[in-house]
């Protein structure tokens, strides 16, 4: 008699790995999917002037899918551009609206993953909290002017001037 292969561990390494796999293959499946629907999405939408089936498939991807490189994916390539109401319970249900001044262009949407659209940041700009503080100072600075609190401008520019003498020696200025 031939034992069965107990499965992992919940927490061993060989349980992580193993999820870490399924995780890897079913990524790809989903993004395959996702790249599949979006097509005959685009191509259904074009011919039935329907434009509710692409809002229904941007609004049912998960949390944390990349939805907005999909969104950003059907305004390149279909007739689309983002719905600039304010209303934010229509835009909750209707992220795009059509766009007369542009052109499908299917080719182009078939070569282009839709997960491909909008790049991620690499890791250290999403939390390099100095930097995001330099870039808002290089706003502020900028448009100093348009700042109607001066104790709130000086504030910044102290701030400002802690961050940068707290740099070590050897960090390179921006």
């Amino acid at each position: 008699m031939q034992s069965k292969k107990q499965a992992p561990v919940k927490g061993t390494v060989e349980f992580i790995n193993a999820a870490i796999e399924s995780i890897r293959k079913k990524g790809a499946a989903f993004d395959k999917l996702v790249q599949d629907t979006a097509l005959d999405v685009l191509d259904h939408a074009h011919k039935h002037n329907d434009l509710d089936i692409v809002n229904r498939l941007i609004v049912a991807m998960p949390k944390g899918s990349k939805g907005q490189s999909l969104a950003v994916w059907f305004c390149k390539f279909g007739k689309l551009k983002p719905n600039d109401t304010k209303e934010k319970e229509l835009l909750a249900t209707k992220p795009l609206v059509w766009n007369k001044d542009a052109a499908l262009d299917r080719a182009k949407a078939e070569a282009t993953p839709w997960h491909s659209v909008l790049k991620d940041k690499p890791l250290i700009e999403v939390y390099d909290i100095e930097a995001k503080f330099a870039a808002f100072m290089k706003q502020v600075i900028a448009n100093k002017d348009k700042v109607t609190n001066p104790v709130l401008l000086a504030a910044l520019q102290n701030v400002q001037g802690v961050v940068q003498t707290a740099q070590p020696a050897n960090a390179s200025a921006e």
